[in-house]
């Protein structure tokens, strides 16, 4: 049997900085799997994981693996099972997943003699408990529901409000829970042991909040942005999630930013690797005018 681990939750709340950190605590004698879903066609989140040994990254693009690529998900883990016969998978699902079809597979009779699912983990940024675009969002209620623990990213930047909303939320929806900064779970804690919460099956509706949407803007190597003109650019516009790989203030840079701010990684970019930036906004993108508008931060 293969132990499955799912770390769910909304976007730009570090799931993929949690991952990237297990990484660093991989026992050598593990070979693990990685299977990444981004919301766009290009994605980004499999380049920040970087490079680790006995790690295959695959990526699962082109939507939500919870629903509209729920198939091509199931051929890419089956493809992976085949091919690597890892000891670990790690499943990121997009930001904007309902995990609870995702779940629902992978306990289902095809992968039960396959696949050990481990305790699902929710991460959260606290900071967006007091926000109603987040709590009132049927997605980020329902990746609050599948899980079994709760894991609150980002403590050096939250507020002791932000630390009694985490509580409230704890005894709310009775899970244990556990604060961490920069993405920083231990693997006591990612290994420990927990009930399967029985909610997680009682999530049935379907989705009802404004759909999000993305574009995707391939670019080139000479075109360079101002950090300060893209940021105000994204805030104008209130594009929630902005990542890719570009060039900023003349350096070749991953970007992964949640509303104007987050990470900026230095990229050692090889010839082949495609410049390209990703917007996701909860609102329909048109991709020609968000062309137009991004090259205005242009230098």
């Amino acid at each position: 049997m293969i132990d499955t681990h799912i770390i769910t939750g909304f976007l730009g709340v570090g799931k993929t900085s949690v991952i990237r950190q297990l990484i660093q605590q991989k026992p050598a004698c593990e070979k693990w799997v990685v299977m990444v879903n981004e919301f766009g066609e290009l994605g980004v989140d499999n380049l920040l994981m970087g490079n680790a040994a006995s790690v295959i990254v695959k990526q699962v693009a082109g939507g939500c693996a919870c629903c509209l690529a729920l198939l091509p998900f199931q051929m890419s883990l089956n493809q992976v099972i085949k091919q690597h016969r890892p000891d670990r998978i790690i499943i990121e699902p997009s930001g904007l997943g309902h995990p609870d079809n995702l779940i629902k597979l992978l306990r289902g009779e095809f992968y039960e003699q396959v696949l050990q699912l481990a305790p699902v983990i929710t991460v959260l940024d606290a900071r967006q408990l007091s926000i109603e675009k987040y709590t009132s969002h049927d997605i980020y209620r329902r990746q609050l529901n599948v899980a079994d623990l709760f894991v609150a990213n980002k403590h050096d930047l939250a507020s002791v409000a932000d630390e009694s909303a985490f509580t409230a939320l704890q005894r709310q929806y009775q899970r244990p829970g556990e604060w961490i900064e920069q993405g920083h779970l231990s693997w006591q804690d990612f290994m420990r042991p927990l009930p399967a919460h029985p909610a997680r099956w009682l999530v049935t509706a379907a989705i009802s909040s404004e759909p999000y949407s993305s574009v995707n803007i391939s670019l080139i190597r000479s075109q360079n942005f101002s950090k300060v003109l893209l940021q105000s650019l994204v805030q104008k516009h209130q594009w929630q999630r902005v990542k890719g790989c570009i060039k900023l203030d003349g350096k070749s840079v991953l970007l992964n930013w949640v509303d104007g701010d987050g990470e900026i990684l230095s990229a050692q970019v090889a010839d082949e690797q495609a410049y390209f930036i990703e917007i996701i906004a909860q609102q329909k993108l048109a991709e020609q005018d968000v062309k137009q508008l991004l090259f205005t931060a242009l230098v």
